[in-house]
């Protein structure tokens, strides 16, 4: 499987997760006990506009905002159960779409 391909998979899953019921609301939870604030009704997108948002305000917020939302989603991801994959999978998406840029190098290489 060459390298695009993996993306495109990633994006696949990306949108079974999505639409999920109760998933959006699972992870605002998380983030809402984790002192990070979205209103529900700027997300008409679910999970996909949640990172979009995120994004958004990393880039017009300091670096701690990123820091964290990501380690809310980290201390899930390291439990068991469906919510740990979920926190797991929503970080790994995070990570590989270009409006979240999460990572110092990668922001770098998408500002090209």
């Amino acid at each position: 499987m060459n390298g695009t391909r993996v993306f495109e998979s990633l994006n696949a899953e990306w949108a079974v997760v999505c639409a999920e019921p109760g998933h959006t609301e699972m992870v605002l939870g998380w983030l809402r006990e984790g002192g990070v604030y979205l209103r529900d009704g700027e997300l008409e997108g679910g999970l996909s506009e949640v990172l979009v948002e995120l994004g958004r305000r990393d880039r017009t917020q300091d670096r701690g905002h990123s820091d964290r939302w990501l380690r809310v989603l980290l201390e899930r991801a390291v439990g068991e159960g469906a919510g740990a994959l979920l926190a797991a999978r929503v970080v790994v998406q995070a990570e590989v779409t270009p409006q979240v840029p999460t990572l110092p190098f990668y922001a770098a290489r998408s500002s090209r």
